[in-house]
């Protein structure tokens, strides 16, 4: 079973070192949407998905929902928009939500950074304060 195996949503696309990287959403058996990574050598008309380590399957996924737990995105990351930081490296923002025990939804957008100058591995940006 592929982990974005019912399909794939929302997608952002950035240049980098001389191509095109596609962050897109999938989703896999039962509803959890997790991040992917592909790319494109040749302007976008055709894109392969990217071995990322550590992953079993092509594409990913490079940044999951975090299951088991009661945190706000435990369910589902996904709509992902890239930004390149000034200094190197990249922000991934993205929509979260989960389901609480009373079966209601939380939802709100996250923020990861890249570890290093590419797109297959984020870390969690603490929630700043105010």
């Amino acid at each position: 079973r592929a982990w974005d195996e019912r399909g794939i949503g929302t997608r952002h696309v950035v240049h980098h070192n001389g191509a095109m990287f596609m962050l897109f959403e999938g989703v896999n058996a039962e509803g959890v949407h997790a991040i992917g990574l592909a790319r494109s050598n040749d302007r976008g008309r055709s894109w392969i998905k990217e071995t990322v380590a550590g992953k079993d399957e092509p594409g990913g996924p490079v940044f999951e929902a975090r299951r088991g737990t009661k945190a706000w995105d435990n369910r589902v990351v996904g709509t992902p928009w890239v930004v390149p930081m000034p200094a190197g490296g990249f922000r991934l923002y993205y929509i979260g939500s989960n389901f609480g025990e009373d079966g209601r939804a939380t939802t709100g957008i996250g923020c990861v950074e890249s570890v290093g100058d590419g797109l297959a591995e984020w870390r969690r940006v603490p929630p700043v304060s105010t």
